[in-house]
């Protein structure tokens, strides 16, 4: 009789089942494919359209320093939550540091009026940003 053979009733197998370990494995690793794909989206802001708006690869974007503020005036700094401009300086400047010369990207939904943008933009250059870029949707070409 061999060893770990599976043979009568009653007998201890010695190998190992490795078909959980997949299962699991799989689940594993369709989590982390979704939660991937929903990070990379950041914060929903419905941006201003614009005709001759640049795209920029999303290798480049998720390099970058974010700000974003939605339509309800919620500052968000890479896709965590700002309780106000002040502390977005503070948070800013930590996360700029290393970054210095690249571009921030500012997205700002639409109906915001100037002054709120303007705000954001006045806080990247109190910590010496030296570009800050507007992110836009670019409009369909077809008319």
């Amino acid at each position: 009789m061999q060893a770990g053979s599976g043979g009568g009733p009653g007998k201890i197998q010695s190998g190992i089942n490795v078909t959980p370990l997949v299962d699991v494995t799989l689940v594993l690793l369709i989590v982390y494919m979704v939660m991937t794909s929903m990070i990379r989206q950041g914060i929903s802001v419905e941006v201003p359209i614009a005709a001759h708006a640049t795209n920029r690869s999303t290798g480049d974007q998720d390099k970058l320093t974010t700000v974003a503020i939605n339509q309800d005036k919620a500052i968000f700094l890479n896709m965590k939550p700002m309780a106000d401009v002040a502390q977005l300086e503070r948070e800013l400047m930590l996360a700029y540091r290393g970054h210095e010369g690249q571009p921030v990207i500012l997205k700002g939904a639409r109906n915001l009026d100037y002054g709120d943008i303007l705000s954001l933009m006045n806080a990247c250059r109190q910590i010496g940003v030296a570009e800050v870029e507007l992110m836009a949707k670019k409009a369909d070409s077809e008319g």
